[in-house]
């Protein structure tokens, strides 16, 4: 800020005077070199887009007009752990470049991301099917799913039987 201040002019032959001025004090540094934006962990669903301002923690400790974006958009397309840069432009022009990581998660349940096919099955009079030889795609499902028919399949008398296998997968969907 301005502060007032005196200048003593001392002459050769000893006189003096004195002389009011202002002197203007400025702080060199810019608002990057003020600030420390912190980077926080920010959590979006497939295909939506983040908000960079969402990847700084200390966002109310910036100067008022302070804007953030992504130096490169994140991609969301897929799901995991994304590294990104959020540059932090403040009101004097000045830049900062924050590291972030975002998180791309699936909102799908397992039920949601599989399709199990019908497998036809033959058994002997009397035996019990086991529910995941009705299912023709196991391979293709999450490890940790479980089949089990949703009600037992008479197998007392021959001919063919409707039934129905209830896929339960590792994340309790079914």
């Amino acid at each position: 800020g301005e502060k007032d201040a005196t200048v003593v002019v001392t002459y050769p032959d000893g006189s003096k005077d004195e002389v009011p001025v202002k002197v203007t004090v400025v702080d060199p540094r810019t608002d990057a070199d003020k600030n420390t934006p912190t980077a926080k962990d920010q959590t979006v669903n497939i295909g939506d887009t983040p908000d960079a301002k969402n990847s700084i923690g200390n966002v109310s400790d910036l100067p008022s007009g302070t804007t953030f974006e992504y130096k490169t958009p994140v991609d969301t397309t897929t799901a995991g752990e994304k590294d990104a840069t959020v540059v932090v432009t403040y009101p004097d022009g000045s830049k900062d470049e924050v590291p972030v990581k975002v998180t791309v998660k699936d909102p799908r349940t397992d039920a949601d991301k599989n399709t199990p096919t019908a497998k036809d099955q033959t058994v002997n009079l009397g035996d019990t099917p086991d529910a995941k030889g009705s299912i023709g795609n196991v391979s293709d499902l999450p490890s940790g799913t479980t089949f089990e028919y949703k009600t037992p399949v008479d197998t007392t008398t021959a001919g063919e039987k409707d039934a129905t296998v209830v896929v339960t997968y590792p994340d309790g969907s079914k």
